[in-house]
C-alpha cells in the first residue's frame, strides 16, 4: 500500500513540475483540437512585440510581459500557432538579453512541442537552431551538432540566408572538436548558400571560419588570403570584434612560423580591438592566451605572467552555468510531449471512427503513459545514483555492490601506492583563516585530480586532511609504477609552476612531499553507510613512511619501486634510512625523466 501511495505522489509531482510549464497547457488540453487559424488579436500583439521589444535588455523585459499575456490568451483559445510563436520569442529573449540559458532551453522546447503538433517546419528549424546555439555556447559541441543537423534536415525551405546558419555553426562545432575536414565541408556548404543571397557580412564570417580550419591544417598562405579579404571588409564596416578575430588569426600564423615580433604586433592590435567589446567571448581568451605564449617564447616572463592572469580572469568571468542536468530533464519532458502528440493523433482518429473505442483507447493510453512516466522517473533516478556512486567507488566495486549487496575484498599482488602531503601544514593551519586554507588546498587537489584522471591505471583513494592518497595497478596494469611516478612528476611540476599564481591568489604557495612504494595490498569497502573505499597492508604503511622521509618538492621512492622504474627516470640514491618503528629502507629521489 505504501508503495502505491509513493508512486501516486511521484506521478503528482511529475505532472506538476515536468508536464506543467509555467501556465502551459495540461496534458488533457493537448487532446483538444487546435484552432486552424491564429487569432488576429494575437497576431497584432506579436507584431507589436517584434516592432518594439527586441532591441535591448530593458525593452525585452517589458516585452516578456506582453508575450506571457499572448501565451495565456493562446492557451485559452487552444491556439497552437500563437503558442509556438510566443514561446520561441521568449526563448530568444532569455538567451540574447537575459543570458538565462536554462529558461531559454525550456521555452524553445515548448515552441518545438507546438511546432511539431502543427507541423510548422519554420519554427521547428529555427528552434532546433537556437537550441544548438545554446549548447554550443556552453561548450557541449556534440549536442550542438545534433540540434544543428536536425535544423538542417527539417523540411523548411525558407530564406537561404537563415538556412546557412546551422551549416556555419555546425562547422564551428566540428572545428572545436578538431574534426577539421568535416568542419570545412559544413563551412563550404554554408558559403554556397550565402553566396546565392548576397549577404556579404555572413559571407565574410564564414570565410573567417574557413581560415581557422586552414590554419589548423597548416595551409597558412591560403588562410592569409581569406583573412586579408575579411579584414578589409570589417575595416569598412567597423566591426571591431571581427577585426580582433582577423588580427588574432594573422598572429597565430606568424607565431607558428616563429616570426615573434610580427605575431606580437598583430596580437596587440587584436587585443586592442577586442577590448572595445563589453562581451567576454572565447576570442578574448584566445587572444590573451596567445599574447602569453608570444611573450613567454620571447623571454619576457613579466608580460607573459600578466597575460596568463588575464586569461584566468577572462575564463572566470566567462564561466557559465552548467546546465547539463537541466537540459537533460527538459529534453526528457519534450520527448514525453512528443509521445503524447502521437497518442493524441491515435485518439483523435479513433474518435472519428467510434466514440466508445476512443474512451477505451484513452483509458489504456493513460495507463501506458503513467507506466512510461514512472519508468522514465525511476531510470533517471537510478542513473543519477549510479553516476554519484561511480564518482566515489571503482567500477568493479560498484558492480559487486549491485550484484551481491556487498563488496568483496580483493588482494592485489603488484601495485604502487603514493602519499603526498603539505610541508608545515599544521603551522599553515594556524596562520590562514579556514576558508582561505580550504580554497588553497582545493586549488592544488583539483589539479591533482585532473592530472591523475589522465592515467587510466591510477585510482584516487581519498584525501586525509592535507594528505593525498592514490594507487596504481588495482586493475592489473603492467606499468603501474611508471604511471604513478610519471603522475607524481607532473604533480610536483604543477606545484613548482604555480607558485606565483598561488601567492597572487591566496597569499601563500605551499610545497608537497611525495612518497611512493610498490608491493601487495588489499582493497575493499568498509561499513554499510556512507561507503568508504580504502586500501590496507604494509605497502600502504611503507608508502606513508616514504612520504614522511621525503623532502619538500621531492619524490621519494623505495627500492621496490626503483626496480620497476629505473630505466625511465634519473635518480639520486639516498642510501639506507631508518623510519618509524626502526624499519630501515633504501630510498631514492626522482630527479627527472630520461629523454
Amino acid at each position: 500500500m505504501n508503495r502505491i501511495i509513493t508512486r501516486a505522489f511521484y506521478i503528482f509531482l511529475y505532472f506538476n513540475s515536468v508536464i506543467g510549464f509555467g501556465n502551459s497547457q495540461s496534458v488533457n488540453s493537448l487532446y483538444k483540437k487546435p484552432t486552424k487559424a491564429t487569432d488576429s488579436t494575437i497576431l497584432e500583439k506579436l507584431d507589436l512585440y517584434d516592432r518594439n521589444y527586441e532591441s535591448s535588455k530593458d525593452s525585452a523585459i517589458l516585452g516578456e510581459k506582453i508575450l506571457m499575456e499572448i501565451v495565456k490568451s493562446a492557451q485559452s483559445k487552444n491556439d497552437y500557432n500563437g503558442l509556438l510563436m510566443s514561446f520561441y520569442r521568449l526563448g530568444k529573449s532569455e538567451h540574447v538579453w537575459k543570458k538565462d540559458d536554462v529558461k531559454a532551453v525550456k521555452y524553445f522546447f515548448e515552441s518545438l512541442k507546438y511546432a511539431e503538433l502543427k507541423g510548422n517546419q519554420e519554427y521547428i528549424s529555427k528552434s532546433y537552431n537556437y537550441l544548438g546555439i545554446i549548447f554550443y555556447t556552453n561548450h557541449k559541441y556534440d549536442d550542438a551538432i545534433k540540434y544543428f543537423k536536425t535544423a538542417i534536415e527539417s523540411r523548411w525551405n525558407g530564406e537561404e540566408s537563415f538556412r546557412s546558419i546551422p551549416f556555419y555553426l555546425c562547422g564551428l562545432s566540428y572545428y572545436e572538436l578538431r574534426q577539421y575536414d568535416t568542419a570545412m565541408n559544413y563551412f563550404t556548404a554554408a558559403l554556397e548558400l550565402v553566396k546565392r543571397t548576397g549577404n556579404p557580412e555572413r559571407e565574410h564570417e564564414i570565410e573567417q571560419g574557413i581560415a581557422k580550419v586552414l590554419i589548423a591544417l597548416k595551409q597558412n598562405r591560403k588562410a592569409e588570403v581569406l583573412i586579408a579579404k575579411t579584414l578589409r571588409f570589417y575595416k569598412e564596416t567597423n566591426e571591431t570584434v571581427a577585426m580582433a578575430v582577423a588580427y588574432n588569426l594573422f598572429s597565430k600564423i606568424s607565431f607558428s612560423e616563429n616570426r615573434l615580433e610580427e605575431a606580437l604586433n598583430y596580437s596587440l592590435m587584436a587585443y586592442a580591438y577586442s577590448n572595445k567589446s563589453n562581451d567576454i567571448p572565447t576570442h578574448k581568451i584566445d587572444i590573451a592566451q596567445l599574447l602569453h605564449d608570444i611573450y613567454f617564447k620571447m623571454g619576457n616572463v613579466q608580460e607573459a605572467h600578466r597575460y596568463l592572469l588575464e586569461v584566468q580572469r577572462l575564463k572566470d568571468a566567462a564561466t557559465s552555468l552548467d546546465i547539463t542536468s537541466q537540459i537533460a530533464l527538459t529534453y526528457a519532458k519534450y520527448r514525453n510531449e512528443i509521445e503524447r502528440k502521437q497518442l493524441n493523433e491515435t485518439i483523435t482518429k479513433q474518435k472519428r471512427e467510434n466514440r466508445m473505442a476512443l474512451i477505451a483507447a484513452g483509458v489504456l493510453g493513460g495507463l501506458f503513459l503513467i507506466i512510461g512516466l514512472l519508468l522514465v522517473f525511476v531510470r533517471k533516478e537510478r542513473q543519477k545514483s549510479e553516476a554519484l556512486i561511480h564518482n566515489i567507488l571503482p567500477a568493479e566495486t560498484v558492480e559487486q555492490l549491485k550484484s551481491f549487496g556487498k563488496a568483496i575484498p580483493i588482494r592485489h599482488e603488484s601495485v604502487t601506492v603514493m602519499f603526498c602531503d603539505v610541508k608545515g601544514f599544521s603551522e599553515l593551519a594556524t596562520i590562514l583563516e579556514p576558508e582561505r586554507l580550504i580554497n588553497l588546498l582545493d586549488f592544488y587537489f583539483s589539479k591533482f585530480d585532473s592530472i591523475i584522471s589522465t592515467y587510466t591505471d591510477i585510482e584516487k583513494i581519498k584525501t586525509i586532511g592535507d594528505a593525498y592518497l592514490c594507487v596504481s595497478g588495482l586493475h592489473n596494469s603492467q606499468n603501474h609504477a611508471v604511471s604513478l611516478v610519471s603522475a607524481a612528476y607532473e604533480l610536483i611540476q604543477f606545484v613548482n609552476d604555480s607558485k606565483a599564481i598561488a601567492k597572487e591568489r591566496f597569499g601563500y604557495a605551499i610545497e608537497f612531499r611525495v612518497g611512493i612504494h610498490s608491493g601487495s595490498l588489499v582493497s575493499g569497502v568498509v561499513g554499510t553507510h556512507k561507503y568508504a573505499y580504502d586500501v590496507w597492508g604494509d605497502t600502504v604503511n611503507i608508502a606513508a613512511r616514504m612520504e614522511g622521509s621525503s623532502a619538500p618538492g621531492k619524490i621519494n621512492i623505495s627500492q621496490a619501486t626503483y626496480d620497476y622504474v629505473k630505466d625511465h627516470f634519473n635518480f639520486v640514491y639516498r642510501g639506507v634510512i631508518e623510519v618509524k618503528n626502526g624499519l630501515q629502507l633504501e630510498m631514492y629521489f626522482v630527479i627527472d625523466k630520461l629523454s
